[in-house]
């Protein structure tokens, strides 16, 4: 999108994108492999997990710099939100010997920023993930 912007490509033309898309799926059709989202192709039994599991709202936990997840524990849910910084990741990560703490983190870091989801925000996530 922002090589689009700063002119430094262009986006190919509706008919070209289909004509693409048409040949993807002649290809993978061909070798045995289906759709199973708009995205994703695979061989019969080998579909993601990960995916499917955000798809369908499972548990996840965010591992590593920057990475989000969602737990669900005692019918609530909770958004999960590490360090985005990979030097204060770490050191938080190595502080706590763990990943996520348990508590509110400072104002100057944690591993994991922990978020109490209202029913309205759980719904809504779980309506935009299965799309």
């Amino acid at each position: 999108h922002r090589m689009v912007e700063k002119k430094r490509t262009t986006m190919p033309q509706d008919d070209d994108v289909t004509a693409m898309m048409d040949v993807n799926l002649q290809q993978t059709q061909q070798r045995g492999m289906h759709q199973y989202e708009v995205s994703n192709y695979c061989l019969p039994g080998h579909e993601c997990l990960h995916n499917i599991n955000y798809w369908e709202y499972g548990n996840y936990l965010p591992l590593g710099p920057g990475a989000h997840g969602r737990i669900s524990v005692g019918g609530l849910t909770f958004a999960l939100a590490n360090e985005r910084n990979p030097d204060k990741w770490l050191q938080a990560v190595q502080s706590a010997d763990c990943g996520i703490h348990r508590e509110r983190p400072s104002a100057t870091g944690g591993v994991a920023q922990v978020t109490a989801l209202s029913q309205s925000d759980v719904g809504w996530e779980m309506l935009m993930a299965g799309l």
